[in-house]
């Protein structure tokens, strides 16, 4: 039996062979996510089909929208574009519609995946701090407006509808709920598939997030009963339960923003003191600006901030 020299050269190619079929096993992955995602977007888009919301004749309930949105993320916009705009097809086609049939909206069910996907160019691999969660928040918003306008503009070009029509049966309906889901579902993809790292800031984030959703349902879903109740012919029109959703939405992102600014002050000093300790136990004794600033609050944090500098002093003198 004779054996090859091993040798760097004989080291490369090994770890080319394991790229190689690294690349090949992810490639795999990517193909059979793609068809079994496809195929179930499609046939979930048939079932909805049915529950079509408050004025409208083409706009359904949709929790199912947050599966291109999740293989955008995952496996990058081209991705992701094939399973919305696939499984548009696949739902058209059960109920036995012509190719072509709203090929506008399964291009923009395309661009619903999509664009979640450009998380992979702005280095979003893993969601790890309040930066990464808000890039994700923005994403899931623009996929859940722009891909409907762009569909809805089309529609009121080529079949000649009125631009407040289309505002209040296609863009308002579909973006709204659309967005809800998005909000309250990728998140939950995410975890499951372990892309949400389970930080300080993220906990937060994350439980404050679902309680803002919920609370904005739940008022959304009061003051839509109350109005109904009030009407004495027992009828609300389409475009004030549309007005009360984009008010209930609005309501929704400003709080995100709020909260995500209280988050990031709450948990900045937690960060800087991790990150401080990491730094000590790497030998380097420069303390930051952000640790000293830390360190001169007057809350509890301040509190645990001078007692860890002081710490580091006392340290720093023995050594």
């Amino acid at each position: 039996m004779t054996f090859r020299p091993f040798n760097s050269s004989t080291i490369v190619e090994l770890l080319n062979g394991q790229i190689l079929k690294m690349n090949i096993k992810f490639f795999k992955n990517k193909i059979i996510a793609i068809i079994i995602f496809g195929v179930i977007y499609g046939i979930l888009n048939s079932i909805s089909n049915y529950l079509k919301l408050p004025g409208c004749s083409f706009v359904e309930l949709r929790f199912q929208v947050v599966l291109p949105m999740f293989i955008g993320f995952i496996y990058g916009p081209i991705a992701g574009f094939i399973v919305g705009f696939i499984g548009d097809r696949i739902g058209y086609a059960i109920h036995g519609l012509n190719f072509l049939y709203a090929w506008n909206w399964s291009v923009g069910n395309g661009f619903i995946g999509m664009i979640p996907g450009f998380a992979s160019y702005l280095n979003l691999k893993l969601v790890k701090s309040i930066k990464d969660f808000t890039i994700l928040i923005v994403l899931i918003a623009l996929a859940s407006f722009l891909p409907i306008l762009f569909a809805s503009v089309l529609d009121s070009i080529i079949l000649k509808i009125s631009f407040t029509k289309s505002l209040y049966t296609l863009i308002l309906p579909a973006s709204i709920t659309d967005a809800v889901f998005g909000l309250l579902l990728l998140p939950i993809m995410l975890i499951f598939s372990k892309k949400i790292i389970f930080t300080i800031a993220i906990r937060n984030i994350l439980l404050i997030t679902y309680l803002l959703i919920l609370s904005v349902i739940l008022t959304y879903s009061v003051s839509v009963y109350t109005m109904w109740r009030n009407l004495n012919e027992k009828n609300i029109l389409v475009q004030d339960l549309y007005n009360i959703g984009i008010l209930s939405f609005s309501v929704l992102i400003a709080g995100f923003i709020v909260s995500f600014i209280i988050i990031k002050k709450i948990t900045a000093p937690i960060i800087t003191l991790a990150a401080t300790a990491a730094s000590i136990a790497a030998g380097n004794y420069n303390l930051s600006p952000e640790f000293n600033n830390a360190a001169s609050r007057q809350d509890e944090i301040g509190q645990l901030a001078a007692v860890f500098k002081n710490m580091i002093s006392q340290i720093y003198k023995r050594e």
